[in-house]
């Protein structure tokens, strides 16, 4: 992608647990786009405080690093849910 096209920085990730109730039906995991970031939340049934810390801590090490850069289109959206299916 050009870079007039987008927006190369260094990417903000991180996964958030959501109870059952609030998580679309039939889905465990939902990423939401925001300028800027990612946040995948995950069911809080589906995976332990620890797992999610250290999955935390591992996305914190790739994009603080510099190891993972993401570009994002400046399309002037502010968030898009997403799903990976």
């Amino acid at each position: 992608m050009a870079e007039s096209e987008g927006s190369s920085k260094t990417a903000s990730v991180r996964i958030v647990t959501v109870p059952r109730t609030q998580m679309p039906d039939g889905c465990l995991v939902v990423a939401i786009e925001s300028k800027g970031a990612l946040t995948w939340a995950v069911c809080e049934d589906d995976i332990t405080g620890a797992l999610r810390d250290e999955f935390n801590a591992q996305l914190q090490h790739v994009t603080h690093d510099g190891l993972w850069h993401q570009n994002w289109p400046e399309t002037g959206k502010e968030e898009t849910p997403g799903h990976p299916h």
